[in-house]
């Protein structure tokens, strides 16, 4: 019988009345129970995380898949162990209820198992869109792994155009089309609907006459689906059928955690996927690299599972379907000789760990990491650090030159805050905060340090602040103040501003043997502003490669331009007949990726740390120049802040393929690398500056201690000089450039 009216005919008995009451007196009793579910959940250690002091826990909303009903492969109890362990606030939402969106207000982030019905997943669809949106929280699953989840038509499109290795498709929303594609295909086919699991849906089509027929059904009345609701309606969905002896596999991906098994079809079927049948042992390296390439091409926000075929004619893996959630009753995911575990990515190379894991815990962790991140970024992951050694500190609106009006509502905020709080020290970041910031502190009486740490110096800056004492952190910003009129001497330079996590490492080691290939990191934004020095990177790795030096270029970093660098990967991978280019996507910890390099490109901080490592550094500046951190030139590069303006004689591509060509052959020259390492650390080392900012602090606020009464101070009409300084120059600026 055929398996869809194997298991509609089940459905069926079922749902008869006298079997309905057969199951009500003898089987209810061996349903899943709190209790079962409990001692389930105990064959996995508890995950319990590292969580940043500085980084406040999210109030997360869990919903129950099917609400107070246990069954074994509920999501939402492994969600609810996770956050207690972790001391993360929780509470459950009723999300299928008419006012789920004041439920949802109070939220950070909510967790919820989509049901994979046709109407679920239009409900979830919706409400996850608005959740995100509207009211900004962050979601497990995100609405757009939703929007391709449990519909192989949007999978279909999206993998192909990442590039990614589809089993042969073809998808059409057009009857002409559909008779002429059957009329010369390869028989038999799968014909399969769009939206369905667990094989429901998935049929052989072994003849024309067959294919005829149901394309004609389907582009008139509709094919009816085990969904009562829903009809195949007005397109066709067929894949190439692949000899696969009845066994598929799958692999889960969430992190650098990886897990597998393979399924197995029914006798005499080639389905595998819904059978239960499934035996889990060794996973073959080739394939977890896919899956791990398929979720950085997806941008998968914690969990995915990935399908695969092997062709045994073409003797690759296929993939046929991915998922964001997974139907686990154990938790044992993966197993080697019998041993349960996870394999886990590091350096390049998958390594199988044993242990037991709830994936549901695992994807926890993930929108955790998601979560501290995100506040990172938004708070710098310094105010509270401040806060708990006992410095109190206030969020203070930002001053903009643009902002005219903006810039007189934050000076009456400083005011209130001065009143309040009666300041030790006001420390201005910005040329907006050196210009408005100080005025309003001159005012106030507060004692007021000018701090410039970066960047482009506004050709207005030192006429509008009068030229008084600066620190900056960079002598290419002491060069600019200079030209503008500073006098040196008001002028100090504090460039050490880094915590360093590691010593110089032994550069001798690493470059003392000759290479298989040349490992070149580029950490960046995936963004338009860095765009030139990526297609840089590319060019260098393919002009190696040209010249027979074997090379590999590692992105990683995440920004708006992903899905164009995969395409371009691809493009790049293809063209040269093998992967010489691979995107990682964010990585937390970045010192690991700096240790296996052999060379890092970049600007600033991003090549400043692997060259203290002892690692080579190549500064790539946006006009696509490149310069290579040698003892010669590294003043000049130190001076510029490492980052590519303003700098000397840039270095030729024979020069950095010759560089290349001595590293793959343990040629380098090891001292050189440990000389630079050595100079640049003693200049950016925060412990070598610790005491001068603080002495800086202490002057600063000992020069206003005698007077700490508000002065006679004009503050609107130094305000508008200030504007006539900063308009006057904006306006020469822009004369000159347009001349």
């Amino acid at each position: 019988m055929d398996q869809l009216r194997y298991k509609q005919f089940r459905y069926a008995v079922r749902k008869l009345p006298f079997v309905e009451e057969v199951y009500r007196r003898f089987f209810d009793k061996q349903t899943h129970t709190p209790e079962a579910e409990a001692e389930l959940l105990r064959t996995a250690p508890e995950r319990v995380m590292n969580w940043p002091e500085h980084v406040k826990k999210p109030y997360v909303g869990v919903v129950k898949e099917l609400g107070d009903t246990y069954e074994v492969y509920m999501y939402w109890p492994k969600f609810e162990r996770f956050l207690k362990n972790n001391d993360i606030p929780y509470s459950f939402i009723d999300i299928y209820s008419s006012n789920f969106l004041e439920e949802a207000k109070g939220f950070d982030m909510i967790l919820w198992r989509t049901l994979n019905t046709p109407a679920r997943q239009l409900e979830a669809e919706t409400k996850i869109r608005l959740l995100e949106e509207e009211l900004e929280i962050m979601c497990f699953p995100s609405w757009k792994d939703l929007w391709w989840y449990e519909d192989k038509e949007r999978q279909y499109y999206l993998l192909k155009m990442k590039g990614l290795p589809v089993v042969e498709t073809f998808v059409s929303h057009s009857l002409p089309e559909a008779l002429a594609y059957v009329e010369n295909c390869e028989y038999p086919f799968v014909s399969k609907i769009s939206i369905g699991s667990g094989s429901l849906g998935v049929k052989k089509i072994d003849s024309k006459r067959a294919a005829k027929r149901l394309c004609k059904r389907v582009f008139s009345n509709g094919k009816s689906t085990y969904w009562s609701y829903l009809k195949q309606k007005d397109y066709v969905y067929f894949q190439r059928m692949v000899e696969n002896d009845g066994v598929d596999l799958r692999i889960i991906n969430l992190g650098d955690n990886y897990f597998g098994y393979y399924r197995l079809a029914n006798h005499g079927d080639f389905r595998a996927s819904g059978t239960g049948k499934v035996e889990k042992h060794t996973l073959p390296a080739e394939a977890l690299e896919l899956a791990r390439q398929t979720k950085l091409a997806l941008g998968v926000t914690a969990m995915i599972a990935v399908d695969f075929l092997f062709d045994e004619v073409a003797k690759e893996y296929a993939i046929i379907e991915v998922s964001i959630f997974v139907q686990t009753m154990t938790s044992i995911m993966a197993q080697e000789e019998g041993v349960p575990g996870v394999y886990r990515y590091r350096e390049g190379e998958f390594e199988f760990e044993p242990g037991r894991f709830w994936v549901q815990e695992l994807a926890c962790e993930e929108m955790m990491k998601q979560w501290m991140k995100s506040k990172d970024i938004e708070t710098g992951g310094n105010q509270n650090r401040y806060e708990e050694a006992g410095i109190q500190t206030v969020d203070m609106p930002a001053f903009k030159p643009p902002a005219v009006f903006g810039n007189l509502k934050a000076s009456r905020r400083v005011k209130e805050f001065w009143l309040a709080y009666k300041p030790d020290l006001y420390v201005g970041w910005t040329s907006g905060e050196a210009v408005f910031g100080r005025l309003l502190c001159k005012k106030l009486g507060i004692p007021f340090l000018m701090m410039f740490t970066g960047g482009e110096v506004p050709s207005y800056f030192g006429k509008a602040v009068n030229f008084e004492p600066i620190f900056v952190f960079s002598e290419e910003n002491k060069h600019d103040l200079i030209l503008q009129g500073y006098d040196e001497k008001d002028i100090q330079v504090i460039s050490n501003r880094m915590v360093f996590e590691k010593e110089i490492s032994p550069a001798v080691r690493h470059y003392s043997k000759s290479k298989d290939y040349v490992e070149l990191l580029m950490p960046t934004r995936v963004a338009t502003t860095k765009w030139n020095s990526i297609l840089k990177g590319i060019e260098i790795v393919e002009k190696a490669n040209q010249r027979d030096i074997p090379t590999k270029l590692i992105i990683v970093g995440e920004g708006d331009r992903v899905d164009q660098l995969n395409e371009l990967i691809r493009e790049v991978n293809q063209k040269n007949k093998k992967t010489i280019v691979e995107y990682s996507g964010y990585v937390s910890n970045i010192i690991p990726c700096f240790e296996k390099a052999d060379v890092v490109l970049g600007k600033a901080r991003s090549v400043i740390e692997p060259i203290c490592m002892g690692r080579v550094g190549l500064i790539v500046g946006e006009g696509r120049k490149v310069w290579i951190s040698r003892k010669k030139g590294i003043e000049n590069i130190y001076a510029n802040n490492f980052s590519g303006r303003n700098m000397e004689k840039e270095a030729t591509i024979e020069e950095i393929l010759d560089m290349l060509e001595k590293i793959q052959k343990a040629e380098i020259d090891v001292q050189e690398l440990k000389e630079v390492g050595e100079w640049i650390r003693e200049k950016y080392d925060i412990h070598y500056a610790e005491d001068r900012i603080e002495a800086a602090f202490q002057q600063a606020v000992n020069g206003y201690r005698q007077d700490r009464q508000p002065k006679k101070f004009c503050y609107a009409w130094e305000y508008a000089k200030a504007y006539v300084y900063i308009f006057s120059y904006k306006a020469r600026d822009l004369f000159m450039k347009n001349r």
